[in-house]
């Protein structure tokens, strides 16, 4: 797992309700966002690696392969529909970048 994808997961795990898979539509587009924007960043977002580091921090089973799904159809081009677009400043994503980066060192 590469930094990017690990701190982005990380910071994934503080903003959804991790007991319900982050189902809340707020939640959803949060999780579509990252993804998202992982996928434009050119990460690979394999379903069996994402759902296995999600439960590993937390996430039911059940939830754990819904989320890696829903990574690797976004991963593969799918198009998502994303409710809540607002949900995450462009700093986020710019500190996100920072850290990442910083970790590689």
């Amino acid at each position: 797992m590469t930094p990017l994808l690990g701190n982005a997961l990380e910071q994934l795990n503080h903003r959804v309700n991790v007991s319900t898979g982050g189902g809340h539509p707020l939640d959803v587009s949060v999780k579509k966002t990252i993804l998202k924007w992982l996928h434009e960043q050119g990460e690979e977002l394999s379903s069996s690696e994402i759902s296995t580091w999600a439960k590993e921090n937390g996430w039911l089973d059940k939830h754990a392969e819904e989320l890696g799904e829903l990574a690797e159809r976004i991963g593969s081009g799918a198009r998502v529909q994303i409710q809540y677009k607002d949900r995450l400043t462009e700093n986020f994503f710019t500190d996100l970048l920072s850290k990442s980066k910083s970790d590689q060192s």
